[in-house]
């Protein structure tokens, strides 16, 4: 038997396997691989990918989703208007037609579901 610590759903394992959760959290032999909360910069990355805006060579994308995932909600907040002019400048630079409107719209849905989901998942423990 194992319980996802993330959202308590239960599997009935016969033999000590890997487990992939319906919520994202992979286990093996009780280690926790990976987590179901995404990060701020994971999050904004998924959003554009569902308007087929992708990763390119040479462009910063993975370099700022890895800082805003480390930065977490709460400096993102503290940070806004600086992370804002960030994004607005590499999408000028790969000339991706956008707004500054559209950059906060982004970042604050970003920033307010993965506090959702941070709190959700500190309330399932």
């Amino acid at each position: 038997m194992w319980t996802c610590p993330n959202c308590k759903l239960t599997f009935d394992l016969k033999v000590n396997s890997p487990v992939l959760c319906d919520c994202g959290t992979m286990s093996y032999d009780g280690i926790i691989l990976k987590s179901a909360v995404l990060g701020v910069g994971s999050r904004i990355a998924k959003y554009l990918n569902w308007i087929f805006i992708y990763e390119k060579e040479g462009c910063r994308c993975k370099t700022i989703k890895k800082i805003l995932d480390n930065y977490g909600p709460a400096k993102c907040r503290v940070k806004y208007n600086k992370i804002v002019n960030l994004l607005h400048k590499q999408a000028n630079k790969r000339k991706i037609i956008h707004t500054k409107k559209t950059i906060k719209i982004f970042l604050t849905i970003a920033i307010r579901r993965t506090e959702i989901e941070l709190e959700r998942a500190n309330n399932n423990k």
